[in-house]
């Protein structure tokens, strides 16, 4: 949970403070959580082992960075899903990484903390994980004004870090004006430079880019773009004490430059390369050799050596120098289409002879996937992926001679293929052991981003499986619905699409710790070819286990609901489970009513062939036989409207009562049914059922709810004026009686605007009723009464308000404590500013002492206390009552997703819908030191991907 810096300012102000705190991790435990994305970041060799660093999982809402370091023999050195670099609030991404001599390693990553801006993080990390710079969340390498991205990352000798990168510090209208930067860090993680970095190229004041950094002895060569007025090519260079080598406009060597440029490392000097504008589309790849003091090599020039050239776009998409001291060159040739691009090598001498090439080695996929390599003694090893027209992507490895020659196959191997999604690839060979591929399969519907790691074998293949590293194996859950089973477990179920287009049920038991019971995520009920839809149901059967009910498609088109019973540790009870059929579909929410003799009464609307909604109930015996003749009843209403089902409670004489709305839409009525165990209507009762309700008014939304002297139901009626509506409420006995008059009373206040509402028993025969009100303007307010079972109203003011702040308090839930107050939880907007934001904020109203509750020393905030607000969506909130008066709290959480919130390209659409679940209650808690108040933390398992 987010302490913002109101509660922060609290904290300062009042240095022995009480608080509130969950019995449950902060911001939830996870019911069913996944759709943990692995953004490649950046693989590198370090020491015997393989260091992977990426951003990924979203699991609180933002993307952070994790890391791992995985051994020759494919052991996850840091745990099975990694350690989290940085879990800070809002976002952290795009790690690059270096290894230092000793084998520890480097990651340097962009991070939003401060606010909607990017700063430059940076960690060193010894082979166990333990981080060597303190502070351990990181050293904040750069920390300025406006975005600092894109870094590279180059160690010299020594062990100095050179980070270049990107800032826009320099922007001073619409148009982003772009500077090159810089910034050194000794061994220890101190910087060189001031915190707000070392600008590279002073004489342009905007559009200067860093692309690549090279280290040579104990300085670094940048290799930059500038405009000055077209597009040129600089090389500077910053030494370990952060001064700059070429400073002066003489100094500075410019090339025309068009598309792919490279610097490369040579032991006497640097390969230059880089794309030439040949034409008003074509260019050429060129390529020179430079001395440290950027003067051309014997033999070479500043116009360069064309490597290739063309109609189409060349480009040099790789460069470097090999074992025999000559230079081998990776040329791309597409026209506008990098996804189709030709691979071709070439050798050249330091003189600048051509040795041997061009080499096909096959199609590449460049856009997101360039190729990668590492030297095997004079052999060259590559991998790269190639995509066909039908989007097949796969990923191939060559080896190629000192002599050019193809060792493996004029296609090379294929090591991984994915159909319809993206996939990039690295790899990386530690100085003992075998080279490792990092493999990143990417996105389409169902399959979010995973990252893969597998050993490559002597020839070239996967040595066995990847390993799982990170990533998605799941999509989303729908409709989850939940229940308190005994006195310390509570059930959920929903439907999920975690494997197919298609969804499964699901469902899970939580003990009053909060662990889960089942599997991680849930147990899966029904794999069904069947299409599912609809709203699952679950009831406690009374002995710790449940029933539960889904529906389907059958195959012959009919379409069936299916309750099953399964146990307190959650295994299926019955050898089938009930069903019932409907031609033309089923609607709505079903209900479950535990009878008195361990059976239920299942009560559902159907689809009649007219597509009217029908009222069905039926009962199934504790043995999971139904055993009414004709197996179920109905309850027909007009012909050619519906019967819709509005909720259903038992009677107290082991009968069930049930509420719907009948009647045309110009002309609704509220009607309540009855139906005994035997399934008769009963003594006072027909087909026809109850109804009440205005001529010509739209009543709405009927609750039904138990009291001592029968059913209560609740409804909503327009007002004489406007478009707004009162509560209404009449009681019904199991005989038909209602001893509160047959005309319904009103129940919200005067001058109220309802658009809707729920109840609740209150624990003491009487009964909680809670709406959401306009009155006040264009926000809606959550408004709670209590009463007793005669209808009297118990609080002083009958209402109160859960909520101080002004902005949207919306579907809202409540339950009672036990001890005639009130647990109320709600959809809270306040946190949404130029991003919208959804959480979930909880109020505890007193019975006697007034609005808000005071328990163990705590008052709960009149504003209301956040049980969730990590970024992004916390929605549709339930509570049940709890043990000793507290309350457990389930939503639906898209912490998994980033619909937005925090500045990533592409993040809309990123939506993954999980389930969370709290308890709330009081704890005292008292600090005098602000830091001691950070709320709790705990990670997530990753569940291993089912797709790869």
């Amino acid at each position: 949970m987010i302490l913002r810096l109101k509660l922060t300012a609290f904290v300062y102000l009042f240095p022995a403070l009480v608080w509130a705190q969950f019995q449950w991790p902060s911001d939830g435990v996870p019911i069913r959580q996944g759709a943990h994305l692995g953004w490649s970041g950046a693989a590198v060799a370090a020491g015997n082992d393989v260091a992977l660093f990426y951003y990924d999982c979203l699991r609180d809402g933002t993307r952070d960075v994790v890391g791992n370091r995985i051994s020759s023999d494919g052991s996850k050195l840091w745990g099975d899903h990694g350690h989290v670099i940085s879990d800070a609030i809002s976002e952290q991404r795009a790690p690059v990484a270096a290894a230092y001599s000793d084998g520890s390693t480097l990651v340097v990553w962009e991070d939003y903390s401060p606010g909607r801006f990017r700063d430059i993080m940076a960690q060193r990390y010894d082979a166990s994980g333990t981080p060597m710079w303190n502070p351990a969340q990181g050293v904040a390498a750069v920390q300025t004004f406006r975005d600092q991205f894109d870094v590279k990352l180059a160690l010299d000798d020594n062990g100095f870090a050179f980070l270049v990168f990107t800032d826009d510090r320099l922007t001073d209208g619409p148009d982003a004006d772009l500077g090159a930067y810089a910034q050194v860090l000794t061994p220890d993680g101190n910087l060189v430079g001031p915190s707000g970095g070392i600008q590279l190229i002073d004489r342009v004041q905007g559009s200067n880019v860093p692309h690549e950094v090279v280290c040579e002895g104990d300085r670094a060569f940048v290799l930059c773009t500038i405009r000055d007025p077209g597009l040129q090519l600089v090389i500077q260079t910053i030494d370990e004490d952060g001064s700059i080598g070429f400073p002066d406009d003489e100094s500075l060597i410019s090339l025309s430059d068009y598309g792919q440029n490279h610097l490369a490392r040579l032991a006497g000097g640097l390969a230059l390369t880089w794309a030439h504008r040949a034409g008003e589309f074509d260019t050429d790849a060129k390529i020179t050799l430079l001395d440290f003091n950027l003067n051309p090599l014997p033999d070479w020039n500043l116009e360069g050596v064309t490597v290739a050239g063309g109609s189409n776009t060349q480009a040099v998409v790789g460069v470097d120098e090999s074992p025999d001291s000559s230079v081998v060159v990776m040329i791309a040739d597409y026209e506008a289409d990098a996804d189709f691009s030709l691979l071709k090598l070439k050798k050249y001498s330091l003189s600048g002879g051509l040795v041997w090439g061009p080499v096909t080695i096959g199609q590449a996929f460049l856009r997101s996937s360039p190729p990668d390599w590492f030297w095997d003694g004079d052999d060259l090893v590559l991998v790269y992926v190639e995509q066909n027209e039908d989007a097949v992507c796969r990923v191939r490895s060559q080896k190629v001679s000192a002599q050019g020659e193809l060792l493996w196959g004029s296609v090379g191997n294929e090591l991984w293929m994915r159909d319809g999604k993206k996939a990039r690839v690295n790899v990386e060979k530690p100085a003992i052991g075998v080279a490792q591929v990092v493999i990143l399969s990417g996105r389409s519907v169902l399959q979010p981003e995973s990252l893969f790691v597998g050993a490559l074998s002597a020839s070239g293949e996967l040595a066995g499986d990847a390993q799982f590293v990170s990533g998605g194996w799941t999509y989303d859950s729908y409709d989850a619905r939940s229940v308190r089973l005994d006195e310390q477990k509570l059930g959920v179920i929903w439907t999920d699409s975690r494997s197919r287009l298609e969804r499964d049920v699901y469902f899970q038991f939580i003990d009053g710790q909060g662990t889960s019971l089942l599997e991680f995520s849930g147990r899966k009920l029904v794999s069904t070819s069947l299409y599912i839809y609809l709203p699952p149901a679950i009831s406690s059967d009374g002995e710790g286990g449940a029933y539960v009910a889904w529906a389907g498609d059958s195959l012959d088109g009919m379409v069936v609901y299916y309750v099953h019973r399964v146990d307190a540790l959650g295994h299926e009870v019955w050898s089938e489970p009930a069903t019932v059929c409907a031609p033309v579909g089923f609607y709505g929410q079903p209900y479950f009513v535990p009878d008195d003799r361990g059976g239920v009464y299942f009560v559902y609307n159907r689809l009649d062939e007219n597509f009217a909604a029908r009222l069905g109930v039926l009962h199934v015996t504790s043995e999971g036989m139904m055993d009414w003749s004709g197996e179920y009843r109905e309850f027909p209403g007009v012909a050619g409207t519906d019967v819709l089902l509005g909720g259903a409670i038992g009677d107290g004489l082991d009968g069930v009562t049930i509420a719907a709305t009948t009647g045309p839409w110009y002309d609704t009525q509220m009607s309540v049914f009855h139906l005994n165990i035997l399934g008769e209507y009963g003594a006072g009762w027909d087909q026809d059922g109850m109804s009440f309700g205005a001529a010509g008014e739209r009543e709405r939304t009927p609750r039904l709810t138990p009291l001592p002297v029968g059913a209560l139901l609740t409804f909503e009626r327009p007002q004489v004026s406007g478009g707004t509506y009162d509560i209404k409420g009449v009681v019904v006995g199991a005989l038909g009686e209602t001893p509160w008059g047959v005309t319904p009373r009103r129940l919200s206040t005067e001058g109220s605007a309802v658009t809707r509402h729920l109840v609740s028993e209150d624990g003491s025969g009487g009964f909680l009723l809670g709406w959401e009100d306009f009155r006040g303007g264009i926000h809606s307010q959550v408004f709670v009464a209590r009463y007793n079972q005669n209808g009297i109203a118990q609080w002083e003011g009958i209402e109160r308000g859960v909520c101080t702040n002004p902005m949207e308090q919306g579907f809202m839930t409540i339950t009672h404590d036990g001890i005639g107050g009130a647990w109320v939880m709600w959809e809270d907007y306040r946190n949404s500013d130029i991003y919208p934001e959804v959480d979930v904020y909880a109020q505890h109203l007193d019975g006697e002492t007034g609005f808000p509750a005071t328990r163990n020393g705590f008052t709960w905030p009149e504003e209301g206390y956040p049980v969730c607000d990590v970024p992004t969506y916390q929605q549709q909130p339930q509570l049940l009552s709890w043990a000793n008066g507290s309350a457990v709290a389930i939503w639906k959480d898209l912490r998994s997703s980033n619909p937005g919130r925090c500045c990533g390209a592409g993040a809309v659409g990123d939506i993954f819908q999980n389930i969370y679940a709290q308890v709330l209650s009081e704890t005292s808690l008292s600090s005098s030191e602000p830091h001691e108040l950070s709320p709790v933390t705990f990670d997530l398992t990753v569940s291993p991907n089912p797709f790869n």
